[in-house]
């Protein structure tokens, strides 16, 4: 799966950073519970 997420970093109070992002992941079905594999991030610009 993939989807584009966003963070709010908050310093002092104040909002300083809201970074976007990427990211792609992939999941295994194990014992017929389904299980966070791989996950990775890629910056947006």
């Amino acid at each position: 799966m993939r989807y584009y997420n966003q963070g709010d970093f908050i310093i002092n109070d104040t909002l300083t950073l809201t970074p976007q992002w990427l990211e792609s992941a992939t999941f295994k079905k194990i014992d017929n519970v389904w299980k966070l594999e791989f996950l990775h991030s890629t910056v947006r610009r």
